[in-house]
């Protein structure tokens, strides 16, 4: 059957007289689409799109520019400068071309801090999974990766190097809180329940942590090794009690 646009398009004409950006889900199709009409000296027409800032797009864009893979006309590729309009689509490029994709010192002024440690983080992370470039043919295997159900209980968290330095040599082997109604329940944990993959000031990867047991200490027990303001001897901690399962380069 030879697809109708006009008839297609009768599902939009309820927006016509709508003209900011209005949510409508479409059962049909199962989508949520941003709708209205748009019309100035440049358009003239239904605005729709599946996310709010394209909405936007023809008055107001942002600007991330980053090198990954570029495909030239010929079906060869090549790393080299690119833009996208979105953070999502930032994510994206990073998500297919986690080796190829990088941030210059020059083009780091276009994002922001928490923007620019959550695309290390991730292209650290899958890079220590072994993710690498998408191919022209993408093989379902790349998403069926045998090292992302190694790290599945894991949960990434950040410590200071010193913290970090301590637990590489042994110094540190728990953590330890003051005792509350949330976290009073004790247990032993099963091998590889809990799992944190540790990483630094620089959002490298630098361990891999295994939570072994949670019990109740007085604080005198272990005061010289954690410090807990406002804390006194008799008082109740809990002690989170873990071992180093790996470490990374």
């Amino acid at each position: 059957m030879k697809f109708d646009y006009n008839f297609f398009n009768l599902r939009y004409e309820k927006f016509r007289k709508n003209n900011l950006p209005t949510p409508f889900w479409d059962r049909e199709r199962q989508v949520l689409e941003f709708v209205f009409y748009e019309k100035d000296k440049f358009h003239e027409g239904f605005n729709i799109n599946n996310n709010l800032i394209d909405s936007f797009g023809s008055k107001l864009s942002l600007y991330y520019s980053f090198n990954s893979i570029i495909i030239n006309k010929d079906g060869t590729r090549k790393v080299g400068h690119s833009h996208a309009h979105t953070f999502e689509d930032v994510v994206r490029e990073l998500y297919n071309y986690p080796v190829s994709f990088n941030i210059t010192k020059k083009d780091e002024c276009y994002y922001s801090k928490q923007e620019l440690s959550y695309l290390k983080i991730l292209k650290n992370y899958l890079l220590l999974v072994g993710l690498c470039d998408i191919e022209d043919n993408v093989k379902v295997s790349r998403y069926r990766n045998k090292q992302v159900n190694k790290y599945q209980n894991a949960i990434i968290t950040k410590l200071d190097n010193h913290q970090i330095n301590d637990i590489i040599k042994g110094k540190c082997v728990f953590f330890a809180v003051k005792k509350n109604k949330n976290n009073k329940d004790l247990k032993k944990y099963h091998k590889g329940e809990l799992q944190y993959l540790v990483i630094d000031n620089k959002d490298n990867f630098r361990l891999l942590i295994e939570y072994v047991e949670k019990k109740k200490q007085k604080y005198q027990e272990i005061k010289k090794q954690v410090k807990i303001t406002k804390t006194k001897d008799t008082d109740d901690v809990i002690v989170y009690y873990f071992k180093i399962v790996e470490l990374f380069k």
